[in-house]
């Protein structure tokens, strides 16, 4: 496989690779990805590489990504995959390389002054609210409730433990300083004990995590 070893931010990076088969090419896919995971808003996910020499038996495919301006500068890896015409896959090749001249923000927005109370009972709402700062702009801010630290579902119905309500709104400040505040109210079927806060959060340029946290609520039985 063949990849640049840098890229500059707001340039277009080619990436090419071979894949043969006695059978037949059925399809062969490049994706990104980076610290935060696949990042699916440059080029897509899983794009089908185009044949640019030799034929589907043994060729040469490419795939072209046109890197944003404002992409986070570090180093990302390109994934391709290729199954044959009985759909047997599973190789796949990669290679690193790293974006230059884009936006110095790699972190995700950094959370603090969490607010929420120690005790609840069923079907009484309760609000969560959080500080978010980000050197760009924070995208998102979503709370989850996790049964035993871990249990986001009642996993007999696969439905969540409680009502998250209309989601996270932002009540003050701005995307770069602002306070979020998210409303639960806990279901009938959740049992009684103490769940852990974890958030999803991300900013503009795509810098995300899942994060687990030390704050906790009590269901009361």
């Amino acid at each position: 496989m063949s990849a640049p070893t840098q890229v500059t931010a707001g340039q277009v990076a080619t990436f090419t690779w071979r894949a043969s088969d006695p059978s037949g090419i059925e399809s062969t896919q490049a994706s990104i990805g980076g610290a935060s995971g696949w990042i699916t808003n440059w080029c897509g996910f899983q794009v089908v590489g185009s044949l640019i020499s030799g034929d589907n038996r043994d060729g040469v495919y490419a795939f072209e990504c046109a890197i944003p301006e404002n992409a986070p500068s570090q180093e990302y890896s390109v994934i391709v995959s290729a199954s044959d015409s009985f759909s047997t896959g599973g190789n796949t090749a990669n290679a690193n390389f790293t974006v230059v001249g884009g936006s110095s923000d790699i972190s995700v927005p950094l959370l603090s002054e969490v607010e929420l109370p120690k005790s609840v009972q069923r079907g009484e709402p309760f609000t969560l609210r959080t500080r978010a700062t980000d050197e760009t702009a924070t995208a998102y801010v979503y709370a989850w409730v996790n049964y035993n630290i871990y249990s986001v579902v009642n996993i007999a119905t696969m439905k969540l433990w409680a009502d998250y309500g209309t989601g996270p709104v932002r009540i003050s400040g701005d995307a770069r300083d602002g306070v979020w505040e998210q409303t639960f109210t806990f279901l009938a079927d959740a049992p009684a004990g103490v769940y852990t806060i974890w958030f999803s959060l991300g900013d503009t340029l795509g810098n995300r995590d899942y994060q687990q946290t030390a704050y906790t609520v009590t269901l009361r039985p």
